[in-house]
């Protein structure tokens, strides 16, 4: 027999318009109905809701959940009712969504559903595999929002001889510093590129990570770069029509990955690397999680993180 499930989920039906619909989710064998606990607020999405990223509406939205599980299909044999899950499906703006259920990591009982949003936190483990830094390397990091914030953290045990943070928000360079960072520049009255030489003594950065979405950001990370094969990685996605110049990185012979979710090859696998990095505080949930809204409030919980509200870092919906 299958299972039903019954879900209000948040719909984009225009730019800054949601509407909450009622749906049943029917699950096969391989299916999972999961409760939704909390679902991050993506800046990706945000782009869809702005209308700054044009997309097919209606559009039903939020991909970044956590939860417990409420019902299996006939052939799950991983999952049972109660279990504590995270992973890689949508959508979940939403009461319950529907999982595969190899696409889900169990969240330890000692971490917060509210704190084991895994999906965004996998996008940064992605990227921090691809930056490979080495013991006694000069890293920087260009924006210090969420992802930026998480690179912060990523990086801060990785030996480093410098780990510099660039944000226009002093709050924002605070909370890097808090996390590990051991310099934060301000280019809205640091010279950056000067700053760096000296903290570097003229060595320049070997990994840098930009995650500021505008090409100012990816310019100055790049300028920023040593001569002889430095990296570059990008963790955050553009609006559509941004230019970027690569020269910068064509003259120091840099290796440049842009690490969208498919930069992985093997996402299960590195659900696995991420749910164990939250499990052991790699990653403080606790200080960049700082603002929640309920299911009737995704709009609100959108607006706020466009407007770069001040002591916004990451907000979830809540759906209860």
């Amino acid at each position: 027999m299958t299972e039903n499930v019954r879900a209000r989920i948040a719909r984009l039906v225009e730019p800054r318009r949601i509407e909450i619909v009622e749906e049943t989710l029917e699950l096969g064998p391989h299916d999972v109905a999961v409760k939704v606990v909390a679902c991050g607020i993506c800046s990706w999405e945000a782009g869809f809701y702005s209308g700054q990223r044009p997309t097919e509406l209606p559009r039903p939205i939020g991909h970044e959940p956590a939860g417990i599980v409420e019902a299996v299909g006939a052939e799950v044999t991983a999952w049972k009712p109660g279990d504590r899950v995270a992973g890689l499906f949508s959508p979940a703006f939403a009461t319950h969504a529907k999982a595969r259920d190899t696409m889900l990591v169990r969240v330890p009982d000692h971490l917060a559903l509210e704190h084991a949003i895994v999906e965004p936190v996998k996008c940064i483990v992605t990227g921090l595999r691809a930056a490979r830094p080495e013991f006694g390397d000069h890293a920087l990091v260009v924006g210090c929002g969420f992802m930026g914030l998480l690179c912060v953290a990523g990086l801060r045990s990785a030996g480093l001889a410098s780990l510099i943070a660039v944000d226009l928000l002093d709050a924002r360079l605070d909370l890097a510093r808090a996390l590990g960072a051991t310099h934060q520049l301000n280019p809205g009255r640091d010279d950056v590129a000067a700053r760096v030489r000296e903290i570097t003594d003229g060595h320049g950065i070997d990994v840098a990570m930009e995650a500021s979405t505008v090409p100012a950001g990816f310019d100055l990370a790049a300028d920023s770069l040593r001569a002889g094969r430095p990296t570059l990685v990008v963790v955050t996605t553009a609006y559509p029509g941004a230019t970027y110049d690569p020269s910068p990185c064509l003259s120091r012979g840099a290796i440049v990955h842009f690490a969208e979710p498919r930069h992985c090859l093997d996402p299960v696998d590195e659900l696995r690397r991420t749910i164990d990095a939250l499990g052991r505080g790699v990653f403080p949930m606790d200080k960049l999680v700082t603002h929640r809204f309920g299911l009737a409030e995704v709009g609100k919980g959108i607006e706020t993180a466009l407007a770069r509200t001040p002591g916004y870092i990451k907000g979830i919906v809540v759906p209860d």
